[in-house]
């Protein structure tokens, strides 16, 4: 028996133009823009972002982190393109399988959850995959959950070539849950095993 996977993605890059001898380029993250990861927290620093300025890579020791702020310590030139982009890792990106579903559960009117058996049966861990979605509010909590379990029920039975079923990249803004009149904010991936 073919079982599908489930694909989400977080929003994770962004640009500026700099300014004479630009030095910190302030990151819109934690899901208030362009990243929804959170470089405050200590597993999402320098080493998992790719800065190119002016067409060039710049280097992890030209470069700093403090909270949401990059910082280049050469500088960069006046009407210079710098470009951050979040490397793709385990908590940036997912595929988890449709055959370990659980459940879609609202939290509030704008945050729902959608849950995965965690992936590690060998660790015996009590506690689930979780993907934390914001989005808009409807009259109801459970309107929404409504609206993601079906867009996961679509993905879980989708006949697909690879078996990859696109839920939902921020990224690119597209998968099955942007066609349920949700817009979304944020997504969280909390994965266990």
């Amino acid at each position: 028996m073919k079982t599908n996977f489930l694909y989400f993605k977080q929003r994770g890059s962004q640009s500026f133009t700099a300014t004479s001898g630009q030095t910190a380029f302030p990151l819109a993250d934690a899901g208030s823009g362009s990243f929804d990861q959170d470089f405050s927290a200590a597993s999402n620093n320098e080493a998992h972002v790719e800065v190119v300025a002016d067409g060039s890579i710049v280097a992890a020791g030209a470069r700093t982190f403090a909270t949401n702020v990059m910082t280049i310590t050469a500088g960069v030139a006046l009407g210079k393109i710098v470009t951050v982009t979040s490397v793709p890792r385990e908590s940036t990106e997912v595929a988890f399988r449709a055959d370990r579903f659980l459940g879609v559960r609202s939290t509030s009117d704008t945050v729902t959850t959608i849950n995965f058996k965690a992936g590690d049966d060998q660790a015996f861990n009590t506690t689930n995959d979780i993907v934390t979605l914001t989005h808009t509010a409807t009259t109801v909590a459970s309107d929404a959950a409504k609206l993601i379990a079906v867009a996961v029920e679509e993905a879980i039975n989708a006949t697909t070539a690879s078996g990859v079923v696109d839920v939902l990249d921020r990224a690119s803004n597209t998968g099955t849950l942007t066609t349920k009149g949700l817009t979304f904010s944020d997504i969280q991936l909390s994965i266990e095993a």
